[in-house]
This record gives structure tokens, C-alpha cells and sequence, in this order.
């Protein structure tokens, strides 16, 4: 799969750059010296998003991390809701470790909406109990198949 040229990101506020805007925790929003937004977490699922993708379509999340003080791997879940808000059984748990401690792009991850599918949620925190990971420009867009269609 390849990305479709400058595709529009399905997330509100990927970027944390106006504040709690789509999240709705506003204390979980830092400030880099620099004047860059993002928003750390623990162990909690407080860092949630929902989302209104398209059942049976293909997309592509990206993120950019850093980890805090946790020893384990940062954790992005996607989940699906029907239309009662009924948890489906899919779900996406993307689990990336820093190499440094510096920002990292995690390497992009593909998702496909199941067909029962009303709406999707987004969860950012730590797979460690104990610590913490900080998470800036996410990213959910539109994935497009490389193979040629007829």
C-alpha cells in the first residue's frame, strides 16, 4: 500500500497545537520549549479520539513518539463501535519501542475498518504501568492499493 498524494489526516488536532481540541483531556497537553504541542500518558485510556472512518476501506497511521518514562512500548489502539456503541471483536494494538530518546515516526501501520463497523476510537497511553510516553502528529489517512485496477 502507498499513501494517496497529500491525503487528509481523520484525526482532530493530530498535532496537539490547539490544545485538548478532539481529545478532551486538556491536562495531559505539554509544551516544548519550542513552542511544540503534544500529549503524554500512562497506563489509562483518558487519551481517546473518535473517529468516522468507512467500513470496509484501508488506512494508514502514522504517529511521532518519545518515550518518557516508560520502560515498555508506547500503545496506540483502534477499536470499532457499532451502531449501539456495542464494542465489535476487531480491534488494531500497535505497540512501538523508541530506539532513542529523541521524537521517532513509528513506521506506518495499515488498518482496515471491519464491515459492521459505525464509527472507530482511537486510544494513545503506555503498555507500561509504571511510566510514561509523550505522542505528536498523529495521523489517519486514506490508504490506496499499489497493485494497478482494471
Amino acid at each position: 500500500m502507498r499513501l494517496n498524494g497529500a491525503p487528509k489526516s481523520y484525526i482532530v488536532n493530530g498535532n496537539f497545537e490547539q490544545g485538548s481540541l478532539g481529545w478532551g483531556n486538556q491536562n495531559a497537553i505539554q509544551k516544548e520549549d519550542d513552542g511544540n504541542h503534544y500529549v503524554i500518558n500512562n497506563y489509562n485510556w483518558l487519551i481517546k479520539q473518535d473517529l468516522n472512518l468507512l467500513a470496509n476501506k484501508t488506512y494508514e497511521i502514522g504517529a511521532t513518539i518519545k518515550r518518557g518514562t516508560a520502560t515498555g512500548p508506547a500503545r496506540i489502539v483502534i477499536t470499532f463501535l457499532d451502531v449501539n456503541g456495542k464494542r465489535l471483536n476487531k480491534y488494531y494494538n500497535i505497540n512501538y519501542t523508541n530506539q532513542s530518546e529523541g521524537w521517532e515516526e513509528i513506521p506506518h501501520q495499515s488498518i482496515t475498518v471491519p464491515e459492521n463497523a459505525a464509527k472507530a476510537r482511537i486510544y494513545l497511553l503506555s503498555k507500561d504501568k509504571k511510566g510514561y510516553y509523550c505522542f505528536d502528529n498523529i495521523r489517519i489517512i486514506e490508504a490506496i492499493a499499489s497493485e494497478n485496477k482494471e
